[in-house]
């Protein structure tokens, strides 16, 4: 039999009516092969279908239990029990279609009886091709069997491979995702220490900038102060000239000594006029001194001085 895209409900019906129909035609042959009379058979050959059919049935089941049943059971008689029986001369119409999915084997305890009291050479014939048709279906059943059982163990072991390759692949990943834990954990580290190098650098930043404002602060007032001292000691320089003026001439000189002692009626002013009285008393010496170091020579200074001198 071909592939069939029938249901299995479909192929178990299929194959319960072959075997009814192979059943009442096989008993009805053998009937008339037994019965008396000549002429030829009514009833057509089996089919080849049929055939392997039959070869698959029990003998029991093809023959009925009318034939075996019809007299007393004595020492010599066979008495067989089946769950099922076969259609016999009476009922032949009633054979059911349905039966059970899967029925077990059983092992009838048959004692052997001789020959002439198991019936024709038919009998025999049929148990024989029901052996071999039993023996091919055990074949069959156990190529079956060991082609399922090798397809399972296959299947455990691709289910065992998948099963390891997916435990390694568990565990790849489980390391990958362990390491870019790491590699994050690592990045936000530096990050943080990045970021608390640049405040600390933009902290230095800002004292130095503070330090630069400062700086250009101080230097800025130390101009100013270096601006004004320049201008004080101008101020003081021309002062003393004008002072070491006055003092070159002997008038001048008198005058300040009579200043001197006629401002000095405490004794803390008498002790003043006295300073400045020998103060000045000095400097006269001193301009003497360098007046004589310089001799009576007309040079463009002294005319200069002596006319300062007039003018004064």
């Amino acid at each position: 039999m071909g592939v069939s895209h029938r249901s299995i409900e479909e192929l178990k019906k299929l194959w319960y009516d072959l075997r009814s129909r192979t059943k009442v035609r096989v008993a009805e042959r053998l009937r008339e092969m037994r019965g008396t009379g000549g002429g030829p058979s009514t009833i057509p050959p089996p089919t080849p279908l049929e055939e392997r059919v039959d070869e698959t049935l029990e003998p029991e089941a093809v023959c009925g239990m009318g034939e075996l049943d019809t007299s007393e059971p004595g020492p010599s008689t066979v008495a067989i029990l089946v769950s099922e029986p076969a259609p016999g001369p009476s009922h032949s119409a009633g054979v059911e279609d349905t039966e059970p999915p899967l029925r077990r084997r059983r092992r009838l305890n048959v004692p052997p009886v001789p020959q002439a009291e198991t019936g024709d050479a038919s009998m025999l014939a049929a148990k024989a091709a029901l052996l071999r048709g039993q023996l091919l279906q055990t074949q069959e059943i156990r190529k079956i069997s060991g082609a399922m059982r090798r397809m399972e163990q296959n299947q455990n072991s691709g289910l065992q491979l998948v099963h390891t390759e997916l435990q390694q692949l568990n565990t790849h990943v489980g390391d990958l995702a362990l390491s870019m834990r790491q590699l994050v954990a690592e990045l936000i580290t530096e990050r943080e220490g990045a970021r608390r190098r640049d405040r600390q650098l933009m902290l230095r930043l800002d004292r130095m900038s503070a330090s630069i404002v400062r700086l250009a602060v101080n230097t800025t007032d130390l101009s100013r102060r270096t601006v004004s001292l320049q201008v004080d000691m101008g101020h003081f320089a021309s002062d003393v000239a004008r002072g070491l003026g006055r003092l070159s001439h002997p008038v001048d000189l008198m005058e300040a000594r009579q200043v001197a002692r006629g401002t000095a009626d405490t004794p803390q002013d008498s002790e003043e006029g006295s300073t400045v009285s020998s103060v000045l008393a000095s400097d006269t010496r001193v301009l003497r001194s360098g007046s004589a170091r310089q001799g009576t020579a007309d040079t463009p200074g002294t005319s200069h001085a002596g006319r300062g001198r007039r003018r004064v």
